[in-house]
């Protein structure tokens, strides 16, 4: 396209005499001109090199003899009307305008946190896309408006060096753009994955090497790209004031090897997000078998705002790689083809940002849409248990609705044992049990609430041996003698004052309460406040039961001291199976007695040898906690249940192989009564050992499978034919 003020060198035209000359229908002192190296350009300028000036209406200035020019314009000024080239960088200047509300409305709602902040996903990674969009609104704003004086100069000049400037920003930029959208969707993906089960991903493992590695690779090619652009001499590309000067000084800048190299970084920038893309797909989507299935379902996987914005892009970065071979094409041209310069240089920016704002319209919030699905995980666990949510008004209309902490529950519970019958009240209330924090004792001489609910709760359920007679009042909560029994029953009274141990304790107490002295039962001493509490809720009822009918205002364990001897030791009062051949009958009534057990007269228990038996077979691993106070764990019990663990046949391998640990928790013979965290804590480390030990089986696995091509799958073996072989088989 031939400039619009074509500019070449001319004589100065002749004047009245020899030191002047006539432009315009104006007399120039032609020695004044000569010396200060005046030239007459063809497009009615001045011009020394240094200074340049307007001859023609209404621009024309007064020449001094000094080689002062008054009332002079400089070439370099806005004098000319706005054409397309202004007009259409300022309608897109305004349309990245108008997108800064709509960014900035979707950075307030997919920035906004409504769960705790992970250290794994920082709330920093969703707002990236768009705080580099808000950069990009910006590059693309300044670059229309300056490309207004582009149009407007008579001469180019600062004007098509910034409007440039600033569209070369916008591609790096735009780009940073689709690869964050594309890198925290498959954070996104991830964060779904795990929130159910927080182990099922690895951190250390290929996957998450290679998204560590992603970003860094990326910006790398971004920043090269800037600094193959931006740290130049950007004063060639002004010199396009007739066509000759365009070609020789400006052309060569414009598509000089720095513009390919740029290009072609950018692509690698490109390249890098589809394959962070496709990475997110094979990691985070269900996979597929073959060639033709895997191209499928990567198209299907894909959001369709990436099916949209990648090719966007592509094209943006292709109309850059096209510029630095063909300069009629390129912004930095004076007068360019505005038809690629709009078509493929500013539209497809503008049109990923259309996706990108309707995308981030229509997509929720995360932690509102990880809430939401963990609101369906649960009612389809609840659906499965048989348990039926209230609704929200429920608990308004039934019960206390003050919040309570634990002990306000425990003492609820006791006062309920204690305060008569029970009521429907609290049934349908659960109580989720969190952290409770050690609370500074105000009063030294008085005791803490947790020791006084442990005592409270462990005489309540085995009241301790008191030689003291029982009538006296501070043993009792109600004056008289007998304790709940009949005045008469001397034998019953005698046998209670003489009981020395658990096995042959009460089943019952008088109250909920039991304000007696400190309690002697150690074990449920040392319980941890939640177990005690939980033992409170679900252990006691009142009476009459069967084995109590008396309707008195007591209370009774769940379980007898009957049913739990049972639990330990089973009746065999006749010999059955020891020494002697048993009959039909004593074998349905005892079909487990193992007729070489010595020790199964009048009590047996078949578990015990029968699980020993079987444990060296066992194949999963195992995790002893034992108590370091219990009777049994003693170094010898300890080194032979770790030894015989496993050590058999199709056994786990045992200690040898790792596949069974022990751990030593300072507590008694109930660790998980006693030392609830200190047992949580040896399990959560176990479990992560046996997650890291399977997917290292699965792996292997895997990749002996994968190594394999399809016939091989179908067929035996190639060795089994092998004249090596030990065993030879015909193929027929």
């Amino acid at each position: 396209m031939v400039l619009v003020n074509i500019r070449e060198l001319l004589a100065f035209p002749q004047g009245d005499n020899s030191s002047d000359t006539l432009i315009g229908g104006i007399h120039w002192n032609l020695t004044t001109l000569n010396y200060w190296n005046y030239t007459y350009y063809s497009n009615g300028t001045f011009s020394n090199g240094s200074l340049c000036f307007l001859l023609f209406e209404p621009y024309t200035p007064y020449l001094l003899q000094n080689g002062t020019f008054l009332n002079s314009t400089s070439c370099y000024s806005p004098i000319e009307p706005i054409r397309t080239r202004a007009a259409v960088g300022i309608v897109f200047a305004c349309l990245f305008a108008f997108s800064i509300m709509f960014t900035f409305i979707n950075l307030r709602k997919h920035g906004r946190l409504f769960l705790p902040s992970e250290k794994r996903f920082v709330a920093i990674g969703r707002r990236w896309q768009w705080y580099w969009m808000l950069m990009v609104a910006a590059f693309a704003m300044i670059s229309g408006i300056t490309g207004v004086d582009v149009d407007r100069y008579y001469l180019p000049e600062l004007p098509i060096v910034l409007s440039n400037f600033f569209w070369f920003l916008m591609l790096p930029t735009t780009m940073a753009v689709v690869w964050e959208s594309v890198r925290h969707w498959g954070s996104w993906q991830e964060r779904q994955m795990i929130d159910p089960n927080p182990f099922s991903l690895r951190q250390d493992d290929r996957r998450g090497k290679v998204e560590l590695y992603l970003p860094l690779i990326f910006y790398l090619c971004a920043w090269l790209n800037f600094f193959m652009i931006v740290p130049r001499a950007w004063g060639a590309i002004e010199l396009q004031r007739d066509p000759d000067q365009a070609r020789l000084r400006a052309e060569p800048t414009a598509t000089d090897v720095r513009f390919k190299a740029a290009a072609f970084l950018l692509f690698c920038g490109w390249l890098t997000t589809v394959f962070s893309l496709q990475h997110s797909i094979k990691h985070y989507k269900p996979r597929n078998r073959g060639i033709f299935n895997r191209i499928i379902g990567l198209i299907r996987y894909t959001p369709p705002k990436f099916l949209l914005t990648l090719p966007l892009s592509l094209v943006m970065i292709g109309y850059e790689a096209a510029c630095a071979f063909d300069f009629s094409i390129s912004p930095l041209n004076y007068q360019p083809n505005l038809a690629f310069v709009y078509g493929l240089g500013w539209t497809p920016i503008a049109l990923i940002f259309l996706v990108y704002e309707v995308a981030g319209y229509l997509d929720p919030n995360e932690d509102r849409e990880l809430l939401r699905q963990r609101r369906v995980r649960g009612a389809e666990a609840d659906q499965e248990i048989g348990i039926t949510k209230k609704p929200h008004w429920w608990s308004r209309l039934h019960g206390d609705n003050r919040q309570m902490n634990v002990h306000d529950q425990i003492a609820q519970n006791v006062s309920q044992i204690g305060g008569g019958r029970p009521t429907t009240t609290n049934l349908e209330r659960s109580i989720e049990m969190g952290n409770m924090p050690v609370t500074a004792r105000q009063q030294q001489n008085k005791p803490s609430n947790e020791a006084e609910a442990i005592r409270l709760a462990a005489n309540l359920l085995f009241p301790t041996t008191n030689t003291n007679v029982e009538t006296q009042e501070r043993f009792t909560d109600t004056p008289g003698a007998g304790r709940g029994r009949s005045p008469g029953d001397r034998s019953s009274t005698l046998r209670n004052e003489t009981r020395t141990g658990t096995s042959d304790r009460s089943d019952s107490s008088n109250s909920g309460i039991t304000i007696g002295a400190q309690p002697q039962q150690f074990t449920y001493s040392h319980w941890d406040l939640c177990a005690i509490a939980k033992l409170l809720e679900h252990g006691l009822r009142p009476l009459p039961t069967k084995v109590y009918p008396e309707n008195k205002p007591r209370h009774f364990t769940l379980t007898t001291k009957s049913q739990e001897a049972f639990t330990i030791l089973w009746q065999n009062w006749e010999n059955v199976g020891v020494g002697k051949e048993r009959s039909v009958e004593e074998r349905m009534m005892h079909p487990d007695v193992h007729p070489k057990d010595p020790d199964a007269k009048s009590f047996y228990y078949p578990e015990v040898p029968t699980a020993w038996m079987l444990l060296q077979h066992l194949m999963p691993s195992v995790l002893y906690i034992w108590g370091f106070k219990s009777m049994v764990a003693n170094e010898g019990h300890r080194q032979e249940t770790r030894d015989w663990t496993g050590s058999g046949y199709l056994g786990s391998g045992g200690v040898e192989l790792g596949r069974v640990e022990e751990r030593i928790a300072n507590c008694g013979h109930n660790p998980a009564m006693e030392a609830i965290e200190e047992t949580a804590g040896y399990c959560v480390d176990r479990v992560i050992k046996e997650i890291e030990r399977s997917r290292v089986e699965e792996e292997m696995v895997s990749r002996n499978w994968e190594g394999k091509t399809g016939v091989a799958r179908q067929v035996m073996d190639e060795r089994l034919y092998s004249p090596t072989s030990p065993t030879t088989y015909d193929r027929t």
